[in-house]
């Protein structure tokens, strides 16, 4: 009996030394802008960054997931985001597989470039529709 009390004792004070540990880890990663004013997060790399940037998901209406053709993610991409009339909107180097953006509705052209290979998406934004592109070389 004592040997299960002092157990239930210890996971109790292990979880109170933890439990903060945990709310720290899931911190939301700062929320950057860039020189066109378009606000966006990046990157992704290693789990606990990869739960920040997918808990801060929800604040964002274009997520960009970039992985090289096998499907392995990758970083230091360039990526610009273009909108209708052709004026760049976003110019970011991805710090991380995974890039989200706060767009007004409207049609886009996105474009990547990783290792000198450049691939480019379009995408429409809509009001209340989160959009997720993949861009895989």
């Amino acid at each position: 009996m004592q040997r299960t009390i002092t157990l239930t004792a210890l996971v109790i004070s292990l979880g109170l030394v933890c439990g903060p540990l945990s709310a720290q880890e899931l911190a939301r990663l700062p929320t950057q802008i860039d020189a066109n004013g378009t606000a966006y997060i990046s990157g992704g790399i290693g789990d606990m960054e990869f739960r920040q940037i997918s808990q801060a998901g929800q604040d964002f209406n274009l997520k960009l997931i970039l992985s090289e053709a096998s499907g392995a993610y990758v970083a230091n991409v360039v990526v610009a985001i273009f909108n209708r009339q052709g004026k760049q909107v976003l110019d970011v180097p991805a710090g991380g597989p995974i890039v989200l953006t706060r767009l007004a509705p409207g049609a886009y052209r996105v474009r990547a470039t990783y290792e000198g290979r450049e691939m480019q998406k379009n995408v429409n934004i809509r009001a209340g529709a989160p959009q997720t592109i993949s861009i895989a070389w």
